[in-house]
């Protein structure tokens, strides 16, 4: 009887495979029906883009289909890394949709190449780490060794600032701890990860980042911002109190440009809770006079802050910053 069972199972595994490589082809015929290619030798490019922006190897891996991603490899001869019109590869679909299996497939067993780019210059492991899936990025940095310090094209952006900005602590622990992602790299604007997730109010990421991975914080921007102004500019009163209470912030560091104060930004921007906690928790001067001869005072009275106003209106002497 168990054999019996067996047997009926592995019919059932096998007309459920059956149905579904015959819902595939027919979806892929679809597909070129309205196409202008028409075919005289009745051969079809198993590379074409066919459908939602995708060759048909992206579509198997989308759906971690493996007897499909074995066909079109091994009997229809796909190539691994066609890209589709944004130059998105079958790797990064599988990665994007937590493919594992697929993932390690297309690598080990057809030789995908794993910082293949897109476009944008993003790269497979960037495709998982937007969708926080921590088990396709360890493979992709761990076994396969994809490359942690990639920068995409237009900002530099690498891997671990877009786990700071999407807000998955596990994925900037992960980068940093075991694969040893520099938690100081700097983008094209020289922008770091604590940057992105100060201007973001990630407070569980600059957490990660300034405490347990020990991230600079007097490291400036290419316009000379630090990360405490990043978080002063959004208004993160929580992350202004951590940089400066917990991590050493220096609450009247100025900008190279400007000269301005995170209380410059926060009396600007209409953030009463982040005022308040510069002034009545750490002193911030409020009369501190920035390149154009103007203090957070001045700012928030052209803005008519009146709230801000009233913190900001004690007979604090003025101070002219170097």
């Amino acid at each position: 009887m168990r054999r019996l069972a067996a047997n009926t199972r592995l019919v059932h595994a096998h007309v459920s495979a059956c149905s579904f490589a015959r819902s595939f082809a027919r979806s892929f015929a679809r597909s070129f029906a309205d196409s202008p290619f028409r075919p005289s030798d009745r051969q079809i490019d198993v590379n074409a883009v066919i459908k939602e922006d995708e060759t048909p190897l992206m579509i198997a891996c989308r759906m971690g289909h493996s007897s499909l991603i074995d066909m079109l490899m091994k009997d229809l001869k796909a190539n691994v890394d066609q890209g589709n019109d944004d130059g998105r590869t079958a790797l990064m679909r599988a990665a994007f949709c937590k493919q594992v299996k697929a993932v390690t497939t297309l690598i080990n067993k057809y030789k995908a190449k794993v910082d293949a780019e897109d476009n944008w210059g993003a790269t497979a492991l960037f495709f998982a780490i937007q969708e926080g899936h921590v088990d396709v990025v360890n493979a992709l940095a761990g076994t396969f060794k994809a490359n942690v310090e990639h920068g995409k094209k237009s900002k530099g952006e690498r891997p671990l600032m877009t786990a700071a900005l999407m807000g998955s602590v596990d994925i900037v622990n992960l980068l940093c701890s075991r694969h040893k992602a520099n938690v100081d790299g700097q983008n094209a604007r020289g922008q770091t990860a604590l940057m992105y997730a100060c201007e973001e109010g990630k407070a569980d990421i600059v957490q990660a980042l300034a405490g347990r991975h020990k991230a600079r914080v007097d490291i400036r921007c290419s316009k000379g911002l630090m990360a405490l102004h990043y978080a002063a500019i959004n208004g993160r009163h929580e992350i202004v109190d951590m940089l400066i209470g917990k991590y050493g912030a220096n609450v009247e560091a100025v900008t190279t440009e400007d000269k301005w104060t995170a209380l410059h930004y926060a009396a600007d921007g209409g953030s009463l809770s982040t005022v308040k906690v510069l002034v009545n928790k750490y002193d911030a001067n409020t009369r501190a006079v920035d390149a154009f001869g103007t203090t957070p005072l001045d700012y928030a009275n052209e803005n008519s802050e009146q709230d801000i106003i009233k913190v900001l209106s004690d007979e604090s002497f003025v101070v002219y910053v170097k």
